[in-house]
């Protein structure tokens, strides 16, 4: 197992043959950091770096998110210990922090992982002598297990729009997606893997004006996650209302950090996106 210096994770469920699939991936040779279930078995191994993850635990279940994070997650540990051994609060736990950032969680011996509704961050599995193995990088599980390119998949991907409209497969044989809005559960004992359905898109029934004050109040804590670790920050400026709107945030927040943003200049003729 070869590591790209980037972050990322495997997550394991609580068994015993999860122990070899730990050592397969060398953690110590390699630099990766290891959280464990509340068994004591291994949970989530990969890179990360601090600002980047937070944990809380309560007796047999343990939550982890894992991404862009807010500097304050107290509320984890309290919603944590309301969880009574059942994975159903986990679905909320996205929508109770700003950001961007997958739910990993181990509870009473069931392992949750669940990325963001829309697909910015994914969850995968695959299958490692007989052990269920979930990760947020498909690539990274194809060569835990050697997996080939699976043509027809990358066929698929090759006429776009198109694309988009097919069901989600992964690129590499032996790895299998989970669709955007769905989680992955992994039962304790020897039970498949599934997959469960966390999020629809809401009905409209708000009224227009309600509506846009909520995206802007999300959008303005989404965006004051980033800003808030200072540093350097670069965003894309294309002229559409989206790009737009985000840099607008980020520049009225910005404290000690910089803010750089980039566009590709276009026939004027045709888009006023560079004025």
């Amino acid at each position: 197992m070869t590591s790209r210096g980037v972050p990322h994770f495997f997550a394991l469920p609580d068994r015993e043959d999860a122990g070899a699939v730990a050592r397969r991936l060398q953690p110590e040779a390699l630099g990766l950091r290891v959280l464990y279930h509340p068994s004591g078995r291994p949970w989530i191994i990969g890179r990360w770096a601090d600002e980047d993850i937070a944990v809380a635990r309560t007796g047999t279940d343990a939550v982890a998110l894992i991404g862009m994070l807010p500097k304050r997650t107290d509320e984890l540990a309290r919603r944590t210990g309301k969880l009574r051994g059942g994975t159903e609060g986990l679905k909320d736990l996205s929508a109770a922090f700003p950001g961007s950032f997958h739910v990993v969680g181990s509870v009473s011996g069931v392992l949750y992982v669940q990325g963001t509704a829309y697909g910015m961050r994914r969850v995968h599995h695959t299958v490692v002598d007989g052990c269920p193995v979930a990760g947020d990088r498909a690539v990274a599980l194809a060569d835990l297990v050697g997996a080939e390119i699976d043509l027809t998949a990358l066929a698929m991907r090759l006429p776009e729009p198109l694309a988009a409209q097919l069901p989600p497969r992964s690129m590499w044989r032996a790895v299998t997606d989970v669709a955007p809005g769905a989680c992955l559960i992994v039962p304790a004992g020897r039970a498949a893997p599934r997959h469960v359905r966390r999020h629809t898109p809401p009905a409209p029934v708000r009224p227009a004006a309600d509506g846009a004050a909520a995206v802007r109040e999300a959008l303005a804590a989404a965006v004051a996650v980033r800003t808030e670790r200072d540093g350097l920050l670069s965003a894309d400026l294309s002229g559409g209302l989206d790009s737009t709107t985000l840099c607008s945030f980020a520049a009225g927040q910005l404290g000690a950090g910089e803010l750089i943003v980039g566009g590709i200049p276009g026939d004027e003729t045709i888009s006023d996106d560079a004025h």
